[in-house]
């Protein structure tokens, strides 16, 4: 997995720096919203480059987190400490890259991922609404001064399956 971190950025130009960051001539790089199909918002994807990247982008008025990963989907969420304490961020930037690595984005309420095992700071299985199946995804701290920052990764070799959630 590689991880850029940069200075501030305006926001929607994850495609270029997605592209800047695969430095690769051949890559094809856009965004796709999965709901109405723009191509202004949704996730940004790159195509034409091998092997297969999964990419993520985030944005904060201070800095913007770039992901690109090989093994399988990823998310990044980035936001600045300034507007809430650092334990609250911390979960809310995991949950947002979580949604954002299985693919739903924030089409679903962050508020509604149910957390069934570990913890937000390592593996973790998540409930999201609608799925059968949870999602096992790896959850790892990214250092930006000022930020919280998190990037996930779905694990899917560990996906399947049902789970009973834990009593308590």
């Amino acid at each position: 997995m590689r991880i850029v971190v940069l200075g501030a950025t305006p926001q929607g130009s994850g495609v270029a720096l997605v592209r800047d960051a695969l430095a690769s001539p051949v890559a094809r790089v856009t965004r796709l919203c999965p709901r109405c199909g723009s191509s202004r918002h949704g996730p940004v994807i790159a195509t034409g480059v091998t092997p297969r990247h999964w990419v993520s982008v985030s944005h904060s008025p201070q800095a913007t987190v770039v992901v690109l990963d090989t093994a399988g989907p990823v998310g990044v969420d980035i936001e600045p400490l300034d507007r809430a304490d650092a334990a609250v961020l911390g979960q809310w930037t995991a949950t947002e890259a979580a949604l954002k690595a299985t693919g739903r984005g924030l089409a679903d309420d962050p508020d509604s991922v149910r957390l069934l095992e570990g913890d937000w700071a390592g593996d973790c299985l998540l409930e999201v609404p609608g799925p059968a199946t949870p999602y096992r995804v790896r959850v790892t701290r990214v250092d930006v001064a000022g930020h919280a920052a998190r990037v996930a990764q779905l694990i899917p070799a560990l996906g399947a399956g049902r789970h009973t959630p834990r009593s308590g």
